[in-house]
């Protein structure tokens, strides 16, 4: 009688998708290292914050107290481009054809927004039209923003699925390569007498994924950082003294 042979799966494909989910799993804590401070904030007042709170740089006034605040008035965002793209940072087909500033005025104009609505969402404040007593004033600013490589991500792709996009995704956690998507902000929020009440700086990364989607836009990794953005700021100004916001996830299984 003929021996049957039964063709096997490659050991390798079967056993290299575990691994490395388990692999990220087990970097999920590695955030990118923080920038140096661009100036928006005073950096002599801000002080190094914990590695797993949102924000890498922070400062609060001594005599803070939430619940004197009534109101929220955000200042236009800006763009201040203080820490430079290196070469390979800044390369980008949107850059290279002229859309680079139409890019960044949408990105100012998307962090306005996200703002505005992340403080009804996030606590009892109320969006001001107009600075005031019992208004805080927040202004935020753009400091660095790294285009994504949507068409490099998008090669990725072609090797074996999910393989290729685990293993761009371990490069991305223990690295901060140039083809990542990355910003930068620091944001200052003063009282109505102008006294600086709260200084707060943070800078990201594209997050690891087994799939990031965002990673085929030049832009929506930056969106995700905003809105994260938005929403801690908000929480950071109602929390009460001593307590911070969790960091963001550095790490999940996809990102959409």
């Amino acid at each position: 009688m003929r021996e049957q042979w039964k063709i096997q799966p490659p050991v390798l494909g079967r056993g290299i998708i575990p691994v490395l989910i388990l692999l990220l799993l087990g970097m999920a804590g590695c955030r990118i290292a923080p920038a140096k401070p661009a100036g928006f904030v005073n950096p002599a007042v801000m002080r190094p914050s914990p590695e797993d709170t949102a924000f890498r740089r922070e400062y609060v006034a001594a005599d803070y107290n939430p619940d004197r605040i009534r109101k929220i008035f955000i200042k236009p965002v800006i763009f201040t481009d203080t820490i430079k793209n290196n070469n390979m940072q800044g390369m980008s087909t949107r850059e290279m054809i002229g859309l680079h500033r139409d890019d960044i005025k949408d990105l100012v104009d998307y962090a306005y927004t996200a703002l505005r609505q992340a403080v009804p969402k996030n606590s009892n404040f109320q969006v001001a039209d107009r600075p005031g007593p019992d208004t805080l004033n927040i202004e935020l600013a753009l400091v660095q923003v790294v285009p994504g490589k949507p068409f490099y991500k998008g090669a990725m792709l072609l090797l074996v699925f999910p393989i290729g996009t685990a293993v761009d995704s371990c490069v991305n956690l223990i690295t901060d390569n140039s083809f990542n998507a990355q910003a930068a902000m620091e944001c200052r929020i003063t009282d109505a007498s102008g006294k600086l009440v709260m200084g707060l700086a943070d800078n990201e990364k594209n997050k690891a994924a087994i799939l990031n989607l965002l990673n085929f836009t030049t832009y929506g990794n930056q969106r995700q950082m905003i809105d994260e953005w938005a929403q801690n700021i908000v929480k950071q100004l109602a929390n009460i003294k001593g307590k911070s916001v969790p960091a963001p996830a550095v790490f999940v299984l996809i990102n959409y």
